[in-house]
């Protein structure tokens, strides 16, 4: 994962962060939207990927 980010809102630089941070950034308000953007552990680095998640629990 290279960033997390709200809905509505710019995505935040997560490489080098501890991970509770990271945790602590993702957890919100059931029924909001968290949106992370990740990188492919093999192939083309270059390209990522965005996956959107509503929080239910």
């Amino acid at each position: 994962m290279i960033a997390v980010g709200q809905e509505g809102k710019p995505m935040i630089d997560v490489v080098g962060m501890r991970l509770d941070d990271v945790v602590d950034m993702i957890r919100g308000e059931r029924d909001t939207t968290v949106i992370l953007e990740v990188t492919p552990s093999k192939g083309d680095t270059q390209t990522s990927k965005r996956i959107s998640i509503v929080r239910k629990k």
